[in-house]
């Protein structure tokens, strides 16, 4: 089966100063990848270079098999690379439809199925998405990158600032995404123990280098491995 993502040797960072180094990794189709690690562990800036939005300063990213390390972030969101950041990328000056019109494409099927995905956005189309809560927002983020149908989704602090009853809930529709449209997701997450528990497999950054990598199972039941990496030991070390 060819990786839905393959991150090869990756190195990037900020005015050509490396934050993550020589990561590698891949994500098959279906399957969720849980990628935790400390602040600073450099998670935002290995997403934000898949993404396109930093220069790769070494290694190799492939989309679907093709190399994409050259392209732009939009001609990589046409290939099928979703994103959520982590400030949602939400437009919040428009109104939670006019978010959704700015999408291409067919625009009554994206507002039908952004409704479907979650039904909680029906009575807020007509209200700016600044005034939305916390959690509405990021259903508006989630639906915004859903509809496009992505191969591949990215998304950046999901549960930050939300109660636990919302994150269950947009964490069930990305689970139900990957499984049934076969999309790789790759979750990034302060609270490991919430996306070990959904993943399949998992990354524990720790300096930007990989610390810790294998089945999330495993990873979740060696809480002394990922405490060490939280505390900012380096481990070369998988389960």
């Amino acid at each position: 089966m060819t990786p839905a993502l393959e991150v090869c040797e990756l190195t990037a960072g900020y005015q050509g100063i490396p934050v993550v180094h020589e990561l590698s990794f891949s994500v098959d189709p279906g399957s969720v990848l849980a990628v935790v690690g400390a602040n600073g562990a450099g998670k935002s800036t290995t997403l934000a270079a898949i993404a396109g939005l930093l220069p790769v300063l070494g290694g190799a990213i492939r989309l679907l098999g093709r190399d994409v390390t050259g392209r732009s972030a939009a001609k990589r969101a046409r290939g099928g690379l979703g994103f959520v950041p982590q400030d949602r990328g939400i437009v919040r000056r428009l109104t939670t439809e006019q978010n959704l019109r700015l999408l291409p494409g067919r625009l009554d099927q994206h507002l039908s199925d952004a409704l479907r995905l979650f039904p909680d956005l029906t009575p807020l189309m007509g209200r700016r998405a600044g005034l939305l809560s916390g959690g509405e927002q990021q259903m508006l983020a989630l639906a915004r990158v859903l509809v496009l149908r992505p191969r591949v989704l990215m998304i950046d602090e999901l549960s930050a600032g939300l109660a636990p009853r919302i994150v269950e809930q947009l964490l069930d529709v990305v689970t139900d995404v990957a499984h049934r449209h076969g999309t790789a997701v790759v979750l990034v997450e302060q609270h490991a123990e919430m996306a070990l528990g959904m993943a399949r497999a998992a990354l524990v950054l720790s300096h930007g280098r990989l610390a810790v990598s294998g089945d999330a199972a495993d990873v979740l039941a060696h809480p002394e491995v990922l405490e060490s990496s939280y505390l900012g030991e380096f481990h070369d070390a998988s389960t």
